[in-house]
């Protein structure tokens, strides 16, 4: 049997306090913050603070609702129920009255009873939760227009398995704080286990929650840095890193708006894990350019930037299309420490490769690449038996994800072995290769002659491979000689891509890790080691910026 409650007892608690509290909307942040995802949407939100502060934005700053302390670990999630509606919380005296807390007061004088924010920005106090509309008449006695329906965007807070107030609209969606350092006024959340700065968002997706974290550009740098370079590296370039962090941070806000926040916390944006990952030295090296970001006529830039670029970076338009000023491909020399890699595929691999890429064109028979003017492949083509793929730019990459070792590492590869031809027979003579000078080919002993080894360097010939720079780029050759001269050098001899030596494999062999495009994180750590400044360091792989202080991100 259903206990009625005395819905005229609330009401009667409550109409001492008739005067409603309005709080603001939460669609704008204070000057300098940004909301970043922590993952995917999931069922709940847990946080291991013994206590919580609940705060709503109110566009200038944040306003402190009260503190709720749990007998256990407090979670969000979605709210579905149906309640009904008592009354508007109202203080008897403003200038002292806390209507939040005032809320959870009198929701616990009554008997299944919940403070509530309601859908107009006023707390309140509902009876319920009821699993349906009949249940809460027949509960309450309340007429119908009392009744609160599941809207679909409601959030609730919970100790335990204690509900303690409810969200009812998504335009005041509450923050919430562990702690409050009472010089800064700055807080700290436990979110899933881990530590972070500022406050927890929830944000809601259908019946999921997606955590996010409101913290100060500043602060979320403070993780931002050792995440994405290791903070044992110099202080030069960690202090490159912040600054180029810094402005990368500024141009990206609000990418991931759709999914209710401004950044997400992968390398897809930045990386950032809170504050377990915050360091002494990168601390200092954030703290030490506080505010400071990179200006490209008058505005700051997007300052992308990659782990290693292999020896050169390269210019924006070879991999996002657009052609930028400041994103211009510079020789990279100090990288010296990047990734080195390889990849084998065999030509059924490539086959099924395409095929789930959802590309049939057969069985792979040859892969042809090109370069673009940096030396960076910009063309892969990939022949089968019924078909042909272009791949360009970054989609080169990304091609290979589904593979068992992902992604290419880079663009900056060679096909390990391949043919030397002319008409498609082979040209053999021991001893002997072709150079074409001025459009004329000569043939040259190879002795004496010097190639590029396989660190791009220039070195003399030591034995049966050999780099040779070609016109649709730098290829590991194995000589085994040359023939007569073609007599047409628009005929010419073809170096082509092709398998390698076991007739069934072909390999990538390459340096860098990532897009290439902006500062070399690897590269920044070898200027810095050998002397250069935070500004050197920037003004080299940023064509012709200055640098400038945000005092909004101060």
């Amino acid at each position: 049997m259903i206990k009625k409650i005395n819905f005229l007892v609330l009401a009667t608690i409550f109409m001492t306090f008739l005067l409603s509290t309005t709080v603001g909307a939460n669609a704008q942040l204070p000057s300098g913050y940004l909301r970043v995802g922590l993952g995917s949407p999931t069922y709940y939100i847990e946080s291991q603070s013994p206590s919580l502060e609940v705060l709503l934005s109110t566009g200038s700053s944040f306003l402190n609702m009260g503190s709720i302390t749990g007998a256990s670990n407090f979670s969000i999630t979605t709210d579905d129920d149906y309640y009904v509606f008592m009354h508007y919380v109202s203080p008897s005296d403003a200038a002292d009255f806390n209507a939040f807390s005032r809320a959870i007061q009198l929701a616990a004088m009554a008997p299944r009873a919940v403070a509530a924010l309601s859908w107009s920005g006023q707390w309140a106090v509902y009876a319920g939760p009821f699993t349906s509309e009949a249940e809460a008449l027949a509960s309450t006695g309340a007429s119908v227009t009392a009744i609160r329906m599941p809207t679909g965007r409601r959030l609730a807070l919970y100790s335990g398995w204690h509900r303690i107030v409810v969200f009812d609209n998504d335009l005041f969606t509450p923050l919430f704080a562990g702690t409050i350092d009472p010089n800064t006024l700055i807080g700290m959340i436990n979110i899933d286990g881990h530590n972070y700065r500022g406050y927890l968002q929830a944000h809601r997706s259908g019946t999921n929650v997606t955590a996010v974290n409101v913290v100060h550009i500043e602060d979320y740098l403070l993780s931002v840095v050792p995440s994405e370079m290791p903070a044992g590296w110099p202080l030069h370039a960690l202090k490159a890193q912040a600054i180029a962090a810094r402005s990368y941070t500024h141009t990206q806000i609000g990418v991931h708006s759709e999914r209710g926040y401004d950044l997400c916390s992968t390398v897809c944006c930045q990386v950032y894990l809170g504050m377990r990952q915050e360091s002494l030295n990168s601390t200092a090296a954030v703290n030490g350019t506080r505010g400071i970001v990179a200006l490209h006529g008058g505005n700051i830039i997007n300052a992308v930037y990659s782990s290693s670029s292999g020896g050169i970076t390269d210019n924006s338009e070879n991999v996002w299309t657009q052609t930028v000023p400041y994103l211009r491909s510079v020789p990279d020399i100090h990288d010296t420490t990047g990734r080195e890699w390889s990849r084998a595929f065999t030509r059924s691999e490539l086959t099924q490769l395409a095929a789930a890429n959802d590309q049939n064109i057969g069985a792979v028979q040859s892969v042809h690449i090109e370069p673009s003017q940096t030396g960076r492949v910009h063309r892969l083509i990939l022949t089968g038996q019924t078909g042909q793929i272009t791949l360009e730019r970054e989609a080169i990459r990304t091609f290979f994800s589904l593979s068992s070792g992902g992604s290419l590492y880079s663009r900056n590869f060679r096909i390990d072995s391949f043919n030397i031809t002319q008409g498609g027979a082979p040209l053999v003579q021991s001893g002997n290769i072709f150079v074409i000078n001025r459009g004329v080919p000569e043939l040259r002993a190879l002795s004496g002659l010097r190639f590029l080894n396989g660190m791009g360097e220039p070195a003399a010939l030591t034995g049966g491979n050999v780099n040779v720079q070609v016109a649709d780029g730098r290829r590991v050759l194995n000589l085994q000689g040359m023939g007569t001269a073609p007599t047409n050098p628009a005929l010419g001899i073809q170096i082509s891509g092709g398998l390698s030596s076991s007739g069934d494999t072909i390999t990538f062999v390459g340096r860098g890790w990532g897009h290439g495009v902006g500062m070399s994180q690897h590269g920044a750590r070898g200027m810095a080691y050998v002397g250069y400044t935070f500004e050197q360091i920037l003004n080299h792989y940023y064509t012709g910026i200055t640098l400038g202080v945000r005092e909004d991100f101060r």
